[in-house]
């Protein structure tokens, strides 16, 4: 297995949210069921949040698709929808600049000849 996101078959996801669900102590009798009916509290809500972002990809599962709709068919529909988007490379996420932190040496906060401030990019007042 490659440790990326799974691949999001619908019938596939509704099956690994009932079963998740019923992991996580919320007992929904199949795919027509209801997370919040069935007993879903907020604990259970983040836990299921946070292994549908480990099996399908950052973001899988946002808290809002899943409290305005709360149905396995609505879950799965939404962990679907936003696992396709995970497995595209996200262009926010390139950081052309290198390291967090690091000036245009690629050291951060370090500067061998004291022109910059750390971090800043800009020259020092009265050097060049």
């Amino acid at each position: 297995m490659s440790g990326g996101p799974v691949s999001p078959a619908p019938d596939g996801i509704e099956r690994w949210v009932v079963a998740t669900c019923r992991e996580l102590g919320v007992e929904l009798d199949g795919p027509d069921g209801d997370f919040f009916e069935a007993g879903g509290t907020s604990l259970a809500a983040t836990r299921l949040i946070a292994r549908a972002e480990a099996r399908y990809g950052r973001d899988a599962l946002p808290p809002d698709d899943l409290f305005a709709e709360s149905g396995v068919r609505a879950i799965a529909a939404a962990i679907g929808r936003n696992a396709r988007r995970a497995t595209a490379p996200d262009p926010a996420d390139a950081d052309e600049t290198g390291p967090a932190g690091a000036d245009e040496t690629g050291t951060a906060g370090a500067d061998p000849a004291g022109a910059h401030p750390a971090g800043t990019g800009e020259p020092r007042a009265g050097r060049a």
